[in-house]
């Protein structure tokens, strides 16, 4: 069974619909796990993550964290959750990551319908399915 490691943040107005969905979502062959610091992730194998993503339109998946916005830090209360992934990739911790990314404000159901089409896709081995998006710009 894959992980779904669904992250948010309870305290931010509208950064919570991944680890809401966590209890709602049900897709055979998925674990959906709720996650709050990047620091509890597992080291050593391939991630699958759940996030809401700021300024994009429509539910989709990133498959390269090359693609992801790169922001300044000044210190390390500056680290998101993207900057943790490459992070992690680039030292070898991490093997690959997968991230459903959620625009922000969309509704709940429709966010778990396109969630649970994307995952099913990833299920069958056919991650190309025309009803998935891809990002594939420097949006994220």
């Amino acid at each position: 069974m894959r992980k779904i490691y669904c992250f948010g943040n309870p305290y931010v107005s509208g950064d919570t619909l991944a680890l809401e969905l966590a209890d709602s979502l049900k897709v055979d062959g998925f674990e959906f796990v709720k996650c709050t610091n990047p620091a509890h992730l597992p080291l050593g194998e391939e991630l699958f993550i759940l996030d809401v993503v700021k300024g994009i339109k429509k539910v989709g998946l990133l498959l390269d964290l090359k693609k992801l916005e790169q922001h300044n830090t000044v210190s390390a209360h500056d680290l998101d959750l993207g900057h943790w992934l490459q992070m992690g990739e680039n030292v070898g911790l991490i093997k690959g990551v997968k991230i459903i990314g959620l625009p922000l404000g969309i509704a709940k159901t429709e966010a778990k319908r396109e969630v649970e089409l994307i995952l099913k896709g990833l299920l069958i081995n056919k991650p190309k399915m025309g009803h998935i998006h891809y990002y594939t710009e420097k949006t994220l």
